[in-house]
């Protein structure tokens, strides 16, 4: 089976051995964090109760694996992060920037290529004027009970066609090397390489979108719950961009 990319270029034939790892929203629950990360598996389980989550996939970190395998990264990536210690930040910044080149200038494999490309094209359709998806990482330590790496890893909005597609997901692997992630986990004593899984999803285009936080963040209330609200996409909330508006809701009235 192939698929076409443009309208004079087709992808590579996919093979069984990559379809596991492209999974789509339907699939996921929580015990899947593991493979697709704590978004990932969030965004199954809002799925699966039925509320308006727009469509998606993602990426297990499987694939990301299967990347590195196919342009030989383990080594490189193994060299690099030899003796790096968070006491030296220059140093740190030079082997951040090392490997998220060797990342991003990698090779994606056949398979790979056009698993991808099947799930994006069942995702947003083969029309000539392709919606636009966020691309998103999501680790499988991220914001757990014991680490945070909330704002560290990257995610791309209003991406368009294969080509663009396959750029944000190799950026968003590379985010796992970013000079501030390394520094949090080394810091930490966790694992120097980390691998991540990656979210595309329908681009929704809002009005105005918010976070909400099911506690509140800053009292750690449990019979509260905070709302932060503005204008347009919410990547300006969670980035602080903006200052937005502040709801504070009792949870039991």
């Amino acid at each position: 089976m192939s698929t076409e990319i443009h309208p004079k270029s087709a992808t590579p034939t996919q093979t069984p051995a990559y379809a596991h790892m492209v999974r789509p929203f339907a699939e996921l629950r929580r015990a899947d964090v593991p493979s697709v990360g704590g978004k990932g598996a969030n965004l199954g389980e809002l799925t699966a109760a039925g509320l308006p989550v727009p469509p998606g996939f993602v990426l297990t970190i499987d694939a990301y694996q299967a990347f590195c395998a196919g342009n030989e990264l383990g080594p490189r990536i193994a060299a690099e992060l030899k003796g790096v210690t968070p006491d030296d930040p220059a140093a740190l910044s030079k082997v951040s920037s090392r490997l998220r080149d060797l990342v991003v200038g990698g090779t994606m494999p056949d398979g790979l290529h056009a698993a991808i490309d099947e799930a994006y094209g069942t995702l947003v359709g083969r029309d000539a004027a392709r919606p636009r998806v966020a691309v998103r990482s999501s680790a499988t330590a991220e914001d757990t009970a014991q680490f945070s790496f909330a704002g560290m890893f990257e995610s791309f909005l209003n991406v368009s066609g294969t080509d663009e597609l396959l750029d944000a997901i190799k950026k968003c692997w590379a985010s796992t090397f970013g000079a501030r992630v390394l520094y949090y986990r080394i810091s930490q004593g966790m694992a120097s390489e980390m691998p991540v899984a990656v979210i595309v999803q329908r681009m929704v285009s809002s009005e105005k979108s918010g976070v909400m936080f099911t506690t509140d963040p800053a009292t750690r209330d449990s019979t509260k719950m905070v709302i932060e609200a503005a204008w347009g996409l919410g990547e300006s909330v969670v980035q602080g961009a903006v200052t937005p508006d502040r709801h504070v809701l009792d949870k039991s009235s």
